[in-house]
């Protein structure tokens, strides 16, 4: 994911030699979409035609875009600690995951092609159905080789918590039924929003809490 930085002189690379002038890093656009869409750190794009016109030749982007000669760099501090340490096999992940107990709920790591997720499984009563048995999975939550063991224990008790939410938004009822169910059809929702009387508020127009 990182690009080594091999110029000699300024004028071989004036892009890498003018980051390591200010503490930047060239990436790949997968490294910078990790740097994003995993760390959750701001990336910079080079634009030579800036640097040409003597103008700031960078500029702060959300996501890796699609042009073919785009470049993109972190700061070396991002690249020290999540890029130039150790990777984690997906065995060592796995492991990781098999230390972590809540009820009687399988904290699975699998992994789909490159990618790897956690995700919550279990067996229960079906809230639907009460009295029927079922086997449950919760959503897939991504998972980087480069995560250190906290982060993959932290990521385990959101998965937890989200799944909890979900069985809660699944139980609880007003009149019999699951007014907060979260396989409601968005669409149908917006309906209801979209309808004048949707809303319940106080006098003086204050919205109930």
């Amino acid at each position: 994911m990182l690009i080594k930085h091999k110029y000699v002189h300024a004028s071989d690379d004036i892009a890498q030699y003018t980051a390591d002038d200010c503490g930047r890093q060239e990436v790949t656009r997968e490294g910078a979409e990790h740097a994003v869409c995993v760390i959750g750190e701001d990336i910079y794009a080079w634009s030579q035609s800036n640097y040409d016109m003597g103008l700031d030749p960078w500029f702060m982007i959300d996501h890796p875009d699609d042009r073919p000669d785009a470049r993109y760099f972190i700061t070396g501090k991002v690249a020290d600690q999540f890029f130039r340490q150790r990777k984690m096999s997906f065995e060592e992940i796995q492991a990781i995951a098999a230390d972590i107990t809540f009820n009687d709920w399988t904290i699975y790591v699998g992994r789909k092609g490159e990618a790897i997720y956690l995700q919550i499984r279990a067996d229960g009563e079906d809230n639907m159905n009460p009295g029927e048995k079922m086997t449950w999975s919760g959503r897939k939550w991504q998972l980087s080789e480069y995560m250190v063991k906290s982060e993959v224990v932290r990521t385990a008790y959101k998965a937890v918590m989200c799944a909890m939410e979900h069985e809660v938004s699944e139980q609880f009822r007003y009149k019999g039924e699951p007014i907060y169910d979260p396989h409601m059809d968005v669409e149908k929702l917006l309906e209801l929003r979209q309808r004048d009387d949707a809303l319940e508020t106080r006098s003086g127009g204050a919205h109930v809490q």
